[in-house]
């Protein structure tokens, strides 16, 4: 039988070696190193790719989920804010709907949200506007693979809140406030 070669940077003596241990050979270790390596290497290229990725902005038009409203959601300062742009009128020439004032509903601010917390979903927090009786609730705002928003509004506690998913909508079809289903389907 022929006794290994005895590596001086291994642990492994050439007695240690004749009861089963294995050598560890200077092309092992270097081979080791270099996988090692590449592990590491594609781990920081897909952890910076992540990390540059910019998070996303409940920013843009979103259809409602009764479909009723259009709501535009945009940057005030660091925070966000969101008005009514669009109410579908399903009888053409008919008023718009006013709010618990009295005044037309449409351009009504009824969103505002606070920066982002941080983490694997960003979740914007703030406060949402019933425009019909100008009662206030919290909201929360995330956005789902889907490209949806989902808006959860609650009183004190989010368990007592209801969440409804708002999808994107083409801004481009309005023209005015009053919104046709036809402009309504163009959009969605």
């Amino acid at each position: 039988m022929l006794k290994p070669t005895f590596d001086p940077r291994s642990r492994v003596t050439p007695e240690s070696a004749d009861k089963g241990e294995k050598l560890i050979c200077l092309g092992d270790f270097i081979l080791y190193r270099l996988w090692l390596l590449a592990i590491l290497a594609c781990g920081s290229v897909a952890f910076s790719h992540a990390a540059s990725a910019t998070p996303k902005s409940p920013a843009g038009a979103w259809l409602t989920a009764n479909q009723q409203a259009i709501i535009v959601i945009v940057p005030c300062g660091p925070d966000f804010c969101g008005r009514i742009a669009g109410i579908v009128q399903n009888t053409p020439g008919s008023s718009a709907p006013l709010d618990w004032q009295g005044k037309p509903q449409c351009g009504l601010t009824i969103l505002h949200t606070h920066a982002a917390d941080t983490g694997a979903t960003p979740k914007w927090r703030g406060t949402i506007l019933d425009p019909r009786d100008g009662s206030v609730y919290q909201a929360s705002l995330t956005l789902d693979d889907h490209g949806n928003l989902r808006l959860h509004g609650y009183l004190a506690l989010p368990l007592l809140g209801q969440t409804e998913v708002w999808h994107p909508f083409n801004s481009q079809a309005l023209s005015g406030c009053a919104v046709s289903p036809a402009a309504l389907r163009a959009g969605a």
